[in-house]
């Protein structure tokens, strides 16, 4: 009788301990407030990021002629750690949350759409620069050094090579 009620209790406590079915990707072109509703999206990466004032002070005049695209997954470890840091920069520097073009992937890359094709996405997140639309550069899955240091390295002509 108590091997019944240990297995019954176990059984009883089976689904209470399976792991949390992930959500379904986002797909698509994407906003913050899509990205709000995500559990573990805005923790420690957002809240916690400090710019470094040396290039984020920078970077609102930096960027204003810039178009910036960033393709991310919603499962990927790799885009819950760099997109909020990105969007915490952006924050920090006074550049408006609509300056950054979010397009959500799937584990091939894609999206329903087709956004994400004309970028040749292989990793994600990939943040994308273009000036008078060309393309300056990329930061593909994190930065060489910090976020706000790589943008500049990218979108600066003045930057010393190996910056970026």
């Amino acid at each position: 009788m108590k091997h019944l009620i240990l297995l019954l209790l176990f059984v009883m406590l089976l689904p209470a301990a399976a792991p949390a079915q992930d959500a379904p990707p986002l797909l698509g072109p994407l906003t913050i407030e899509d990205l709000l509703d995500l559990p573990e999206w805005f923790g420690e990466d957002f809240i916690g990021y400090l710019p470094d004032p040396q290039y984020a002070d920078q970077l609102n005049a930096a960027l204003e002629d810039v178009e910036m695209v960033c393709v991310l997954a919603t499962w990927c470890s790799d885009s819950k750690r760099e997109v909020p840091r990105m969007l915490r920069i952006m924050q920090y520097a006074n550049i408006p949350p609509e300056k950054l073009r979010m397009i959500g992937v799937d584990r091939e890359k894609q999206s329903p759409g087709g956004e994400a094709a004309p970028y040749d996405i292989t990793l994600v997140p990939t943040f994308i620069f273009f000036r008078d639309g060309k393309e300056l550069g990329r930061i593909v899955e994190a930065p060489l050094a910090t976020l706000e240091k790589d943008i500049l390295g990218i979108v600066l002509p003045s930057a010393p090579e190996g910056e970026q």
